[in-house]
Parts: C-alpha cells; sequence; structure tokens
C-alpha cells in the first residue's frame, strides 16, 4: 500500500531454478549406491524497487553443501548459479543404516555488485567449486547423525570482495531430525 493506503502494485521478477536427474541403483546387496547431476539457478537483485521488484529470491533451506550453502558456512542462498554431481551408497551389512555421500559443485554468481559494474572486477564471478564428504548415520526413521568435511577452493570472487584466501577448508558434525 502507498502512503495514501491504495494498493501498490509491483510486479515481481525474481526466480529460481533446479533441474536434474537421480539414477538409484536398487539390489540384492541393499547397498542402493546413486549418482545425482543438478543445474541450479536464483536470481539475484537489480535494487531498483519502484520498477520491478528484483529482490533475492532466496532458498533458505538449500543446504546440500556445506560451506557454500549451509548456514555452518557460507549460507549464500540467492544470486548464483550451479552445477552440482552427487554420489552416494550404503554401506555393506550390518552396517547399511550408514551411508557415505560425496557432493562436488561448481558455483558462480549470476550478477555481481553494482559498485564493480564498470571496474576490472566486472566479470569476476566464480564463487568456486567445492567438495564435500559425509558419513550420514541414520539412527532413527526421522533422525540422522552426520559427519562430515569441506573444501572449497577457486573463490575467486570472495578474495576480490574480501581481500581473503580463494580457499577454505571446514569439518562439521550433528544432527539432522525432520518433524
Amino acid at each position: 500500500y502507498d502512503a495514501a493506503g491504495n494498493r501498490d502494485m509491483v510486479p515481481h521478477d525474481a526466480f529460481g531454478v533446479m533441474g536434474g536427474l537421480r539414477l538409484l541403483i536398487k539390489g540384492a546387496s541393499g547397498m542402493d549406491p546413486y549418482i545425482d547431476i543438478s543445474g541450479w539457478a536464483l536470481s539475484g537483485d537489480e535494487g531498483d524497487i519502484h520498477e520491478k521488484n528484483r529482490d533475492f529470491f532466496s532458498m533458505e533451506s538449500n543446504n546440500s553443501t556445506l560451506i557454500m550453502e549451509s548456514s555452518w558456512g557460507l549460507d549464500i542462498d540467492c544470486n548464483y548459479w550451479a552445477i552440482k554431481g552427487e554420489i552416494g551408497t550404503k554401506l555393506p551389512k550390518p552396517a547399511d543404516n550408514v551411508k557415505l555421500v560425496v557432493v562436488m559443485g561448481y558455483f558462480n554468481l549470476l550478477q555481481v555488485p553494482a559498485a564493480w559494474i564498470g571496474t576490472n572486477m566486472e566479470d569476476n564471478k566464480q564463487l568456486g567449486w567445492e567438495i564435500d564428504v559425509r558419513f550420514v548415520w541414520t539412527v532413527a526413521e526421522n533422525v540422522d547423525l552426520f559427519l562430515g568435511w569441506g573444501s572449497l577452493n577457486d573463490a575467486f570472487f570472495f578474495k576480490d570482495m574480501f581481500n581473503t584466501n580463494n580457499s577454505v577448508n571446514m569439518a562439521a558434525g550433528g544432527i539432522t531430525a525432520k518433524f
């Protein structure tokens, strides 16, 4: 609503797109190995709220990678595109309630910060590539314990933006409960 109390409609241009394929191999071994390949694009912000609302489209609960997306890492929720691959399998019996998962992703900004436009940093959109290895132990139907390690490399955007290293490692452990 505007100051006079009239309804003011602003069209939204934010978007989020995700698509992929998962190949699951069910077999007598019970290990159920799989491979997953996906592409992601989550819009950024052009900042002109008077024309169209292009504010950030956030995927807050997307935590498929430890460093780039999880709340323990950088928690990047929007303004990027990514290509991700994941392979996983259950361990052989009697440890078939433990799963090994390897995730790899390549991340790039959709839009650089406005202050970089017209500078030599305008083309620097590379957020980096990440590889994670996780063990997930299903202790109950809706409860998992996990232990993981991740490595983010070639993160040149962060190096230029924050004058920091272009790589980082992270170890994490925790519990996931679904209600």
